[in-house]
């Protein structure tokens, strides 16, 4: 006979996954018929994320251990990780991507996973793809909880037992690498402002240290506010930014940079201010009055062709191949003629999907073509290597390389 326990999963499951599910992934009440829920999660209080913890929508989790007969931890070999908004979960296991829904009540949570396929890898890295969809269908509620250095935050999911079978952590939305930011709009009494383009207010991170994959970095930051120019020191931890020493100009301002540089001095005064790193973005936010800034990378990967430099086991060509992002549509040119797409881009996380090409029919250089369009599709993140990019798998291993137009 089923156990009270694994009858109540059911019973979540069916009700989690029968309700709409953008409108459920955006639910944050924890108001659900207690029986509704498993018995492990009735035993705990359904608290929201406590205050200072980053949401379980929208940020991006990396997988840090995970449950075979005892927790086990994941090497830094394998990229295993998911993002959770609107209803979709999406990620990597590891070993090949990870897609499907999800529904959430409270701290309840069921996914509903759409490809298990497990993918070709090393066997260490197979026993974590494996485990880790293998938590998911199972999962019954999750606990997001404060690290031990008081700023990173982990992720623990939970069958309907309560045992903790998953274990993430916050992931990097990336870098504060050495780069120029433009800002493109402010809040000001409660309403969202586009900059003065006349003046740009720009801001420059020059970091002294850096650890990236641990979210943490320091060193000097430069603004101006279109009107005056200020400097001093930065320290990032996680999603959490302090600037400090700030000193700032005295120059008189126009009354539209006035109101400009007021808004930018009061968010970037801030005791601490939440970071975001989209693509090509930077947001800061103060989370004393909600105020924000939102800049765009000087150097934007988005809206920016790029030439492939090398893809790995290619011989190279001489011909020019192209790839170009906008707006989730991507386009090119390859060896045999023009390709197509969409892309998702989440922090150093972009994913290409229905990649299609034109007729390849009397093409000699198929395969060469068909190479191209597998690493588009292969590819779970970005790293940016000023002046290029390179997209990576999901173990983390190169799979094609490129350069600004104009660079090679």
């Amino acid at each position: 006979m089923a156990s009270p326990h694994s009858l109540a999963s059911v019973v979540l499951a069916l009700a989690l996954l029968a309700l709409p599910w953008a409108a459920l992934a955006q639910s944050q009440s924890p108001s659900a018929t207690p029986g509704a829920l498993p018995a492990a999660a009735r035993e705990r209080p359904l608290a929201l994320e406590p205050a200072g913890l980053p949401p379980l929508e929208g940020s991006t989790w990396r997988l840090a251990s995970f449950r075979g007969r005892e927790m086990r931890p994941v090497g830094p070999e394998v990229a295993a990780w998911m993002t959770l908004r609107t209803g979709q979960v999406r990620g990597s296991t590891g070993c090949a991507r990870l897609s499907g829904r999800y529904g959430r009540v409270g701290q309840a949570l069921a996914f509903e996973l759409s490809d298990r396929r497990r993918g070709a890898c090393a066997a260490q890295v197979a026993l974590v793809a494996s485990s880790l969809t293998d938590a998911l269908a199972r999962a019954a509620s999750f606990e997001i909880v404060r690290a031990s250095d008081e700023v990173d935050a982990q992720l623990l999911v939970r069958d309907a037992d309560g045992i903790e079978d998953l274990r993430f952590e916050l992931d990097d939305s990336g870098a504060l690498s050495a780069g120029d930011w433009r800002l493109q709009s402010y809040t000001s009494a409660g309403r969202t402002v586009a900059a003065d383009p006349a003046q740009p207010a720009v801001l420059a991170f020059r970091p002294t240290r850096s650890r990236d994959l641990q979210r943490r970095s320091s060193g000097d930051v430069i603004a101006s506010t279109g009107c005056n120019g200020i400097v001093g020191t930065f320290r990032r931890q996680a999603d959490v930014l302090s600037l400090a020493a700030l000193e700032r100009t005295d120059a008189p301002c126009s009354p539209t940079l006035a109101t400009q540089e007021a808004a930018i001095v009061a968010v970037l005064e801030s005791p601490s201010i939440t970071l975001d790193l989209p693509l090509d973005g930077l947001t800061l936010v103060s989370p004393d009055t909600g105020d924000r800034l939102e800049f765009l990378s000087a150097a934007p990967l988005e809206g920016t062709t790029w030439l492939l430099a090398g893809m790995p086991g290619s011989r190279g060509s001489q011909d020019t191949v192209t790839l170009r992002l906008e707006g989730g549509m991507l386009d090119g040119e390859g060896p045999c003629g023009s390709f197509g797409g969409h892309y998702v881009a989440e922090g150093v996380f972009l994913t290409m999907d229905d990649i299609s090409a034109a007729d390849l029919t009397g093409c000699t250089r198929k395969a060469e073509h068909r190479a191209l369009l597998d690493a588009l599709r292969a590819a779970v993140m970005v790293e940016r290597d000023d002046p290029g990019l390179r997209l990576l798998g999901a173990r983390g291993q190169l799979v094609a390389a490129f350069s600004p137009a104009g660079a090679l």
